[in-house]
């Protein structure tokens, strides 16, 4: 996987997570985007291409394994830094990841009983995230620990049907950063 910046002063650091193999109906290819700080008072459109490299397994009656190059095209709108007040971010890690498993709803009312889409701020709670949206919120999504990001750049920490066990130092960091004003 590579990125391509259709400009050499790119204002986006883009980075990618996959396995390393990829089958129909499993797997995942995250695609991260962060403004690069030369970028952060800028109000800009930035775009590139992804490339993804596909192998598969040869063709009927061939040793040699098939490949081929499949290419994303990625624009993103840079505006400047919110203000704190106006960042909200979204713990992601917390919940059980989708995948490496099926999980039952939260609501049993539903015939489908699996999670299929995950809890997440893009699927099970889009509604939440168009309000937040609507109302002028900037929403991240945090999808490392909590020692990871730095509380001083947000207005709050949205802890969303937290189904993961948090480590004792993340406990306290989020002690301190609730106490400095988050």
């Amino acid at each position: 996987v590579r990125w391509v910046p259709d400009s050499p002063d790119d204002c986006l650091a883009v980075t990618v997570e996959h396995p390393a193999q990829l089958w129909p109906w499993s797997g995942y290819l995250a695609v991260s985007l962060q403004v690069k700080e030369k970028c952060a008072e800028k109000r800009l459109t930035s775009t590139g291409r992804l490339m993804v490299k596909v192998v598969s397994p040869p063709a009927y009656g061939s040793a040699k394994e098939q490949e081929g190059e499949a290419w994303l095209t990625i624009r993103g709108e840079v505006i400047p830094r919110p203000r704190r007040e106006e960042r909200v971010l979204w713990d992601h890690q917390h919940n059980l990841q989708y995948p490496p498993g099926f999980f039952p709803r939260d609501n049993l009312a539903h015939r489908d009983y699996l999670d299929w889409n995950g809890d997440h701020v893009h699927t099970n709670f889009r509604g939440l995230y168009g309000k937040l949206r609507e109302e002028g919120y900037f929403v991240e999504v945090l999808g490392e620990d909590f020692l990871c990001f730095d509380a001083r750049w947000y207005g709050a920490l949205m802890i969303v049907d937290s189904e993961d066990n948090f480590r004792e130092e993340e406990v306290k960091k989020l002690e301190r950063d609730v106490a400095g004003g988050l």
